[in-house]
């Protein structure tokens, strides 16, 4: 018996990898062994996954995630801009992809 291909499942998945590891404005990716990190960024992707469904570009990404990092996690801008970047790029990447 096969698994059901769950799209949106797929995708949250997606978008929660793509957070951990390409996103992780503090660095929790590399603390992988001592504890259970790998949900910190969870909570962010529903509205991620809306953000993507109202047609949000890369820029509107980019500046949601950083404004979590920034009123969220106490970051400045400018130690997370070039990964809010990357990640918003992949997270576009993978909706398109995903919705083909």
């Amino acid at each position: 018996m096969s698994a059901l291909h769950n799209p949106a499942a797929d995708l949250a998945a997606r978008v929660d990898e793509i957070l951990f590891q390409q996103w992780d404005p503090i660095g929790v990716s590399d603390l992988l062994g001592s504890g259970n990190v790998r949900d910190e960024y969870r909570s962010y992707v529903p509205a991620l996954l809306a953000l993507l469904r109202q047609g949000a570009g890369t820029a509107q990404l980019a500046a949601w995630l950083e404004q979590q990092a920034v009123a969220c996690m106490g970051l400045s801008a400018e130690h997370c801009r070039s990964a809010c970047l990357r990640a918003a790029a992949a997270l576009t990447a993978a909706f398109a992809e995903e919705s083909r």
